[in-house]
């Protein structure tokens, strides 16, 4: 049997056909982007146009009213495209690919390319969660164990999930600063019981409180080098008031809690208290309809906790696709509000979001696409008897209304 016949090829294709919307967004690193609204949607840029509000032209007298009307307040941000790349390699010398009929090769292929998929889907899920940096934790404590090996502690127990073993970083001392700190890290082990990371450095000497991520990717650059994510468009408290520095092309500090949301620090509230808190002071916004409540899982065990044999969960829809998430359900302002967590969420900040407002477009309306030219995900690596599964990431992620949305710190 050769490796790739067309049987295998088509069987191939059919599969992943119809299991894309599955594949896509049908588990927890994908529950943020299933909420939000799909769009067919490419090009190199997308105007997004929003009208903050109605204008003056308002008095108790029609000749008032017209003295002083003017234009309504519009805007618009300029949204660029993201890309983001998962491969998975595939040893061609396995005996699956020796013995066995098609449907064998088949389903080692399917679970190679699922890999290639959850890898960019975590990689968005990531990014949707930060603030565009490329920043991936922060160091609470860093202590030199013996000779170039360090034990790095990070600020939040949440961020552990975006490492792994032997990814090479670096160093800045703020997400934004515009130079790097000298040398680098290479990541040995990954130790969720203690938040902690253990690395080998080369000319690098870490210290608490600078940030790190992945080299190649952080850069020496106050601007953002990947998409921004959530946070980045409703900032929290801490990065409030907002930068007069364009965000996709728009002053944010003109109207800030229209462009921007809202934000609270509910760092001396309990978790429910800030989200109810918020919520109520976003359905304040005219048009504004807070229904989804993102977070970390550990944020969502305090509100277990709080609300112990009251929590309730239920099945909620995605947005334009037919996937449910087991979420759990609080009263809102407007209605039901639905808590997803997810694992790249920051412990320390809660989002109070209203999910209408927020986009997912790409070509096609599939925001997950094989990296080829033949449209399978499956390419043989010339020389090697190996293959590759590859996926792409890419489209616009956008808020056309950051007035319906809110940030709440809290304490971690």
């Amino acid at each position: 049997m050769s490796f790739f016949n067309t049987n295998v090829d088509s069987l191939l294709r059919q599969d992943l056909d119809s299991t894309y919307t599955d594949m896509a967004f049908g588990d927890n690193l994908s529950a943020l982007i299933g909420m939000f609204k799909k769009k067919d949607q490419s090009g190199d840029g997308v105007k997004v146009p929003l009208k903050a509000s109605f204008g003056a032209g308002q008095g108790a007298s029609a000749a008032t009213a017209y003295a002083n009307a003017g234009l309504a307040n519009r805007y618009a941000f300029s949204v660029t495209p993201f890309k983001l790349y998962g491969q998975s390699i595939i040893d061609l010398s396995q005996d699956i690919f020796t013995r066995g009929n098609d449907n064998s090769v088949v389903d080692l292929l399917m679970d190679e390319s699922k890999t290639a998929m959850d890898n960019a889907k975590s990689q968005v899920d990531q990014a949707l969660s930060q603030d565009g940096s490329g920043t991936l934790g922060t160091i609470k404590t860093a202590t030199n164990t013996s000779g170039s090996s360090w034990t790095l502690v990070l600020t939040q127990a949440s961020d552990i999930n975006n490492f792994s073993v032997n990814q090479v970083l670096v160093q800045k001392v703020t997400a934004f600063a515009a130079t790097l700190t000298a040398g680098t890290a290479v990541v040995n082990n990954v130790l969720a019981s203690t938040s902690s990371i253990i690395v080998t450095v080369t000319g690098m000497t870490p210290a608490a409180t600078n940030v790190i991520g992945v080299q190649g990717t952080m850069a020496a650059t106050t601007s953002f080098v990947l998409w921004p994510g959530i946070p980045a468009w409703i900032p929290p408290i801490a990065s409030r008031p907002v930068s007069a520095t364009a965000f996709f092309g728009l002053d944010r500090s003109q109207e800030e809690q229209r462009l921007a949301g809202s934000a609270l620090d509910g760092t001396g509230m309990g978790v429910l208290e800030g989200i109810n808190k918020l919520a109520h002071i976003v359905a304040n916004v005219p048009g504004a309809s807070p229904d989804l409540i993102a977070c970390s899982f550990n944020t969502l065990g305090k509100m277990q906790a709080d609300l112990q044999t009251a929590a309730r969960y239920v099945d909620v829809k995605g947005k334009d696709i037919d996937v449910f998430y087991r979420a759990l359900e609080i009263n809102g302002p407007r209605g039901p509000m639905y808590v997803l967590p997810s694992s790249h969420w920051q412990d320390g900040l809660v989002g109070v979001l209203s999910s209408d407002s927020w986009t997912l477009g790409s070509p096609g309306n599939k925001p997950f696409a094989p990296a080829t030219t033949t449209g399978s995900p499956i390419v043989e690596i010339p020389g090697l008897d190996q293959a590759v599964a590859q996926y792409r990431a890419a489209g616009f992620a956008y808020c056309d209304a950051p007035g319906h949305n809110g940030m709440l710190t809290i304490t971690p």
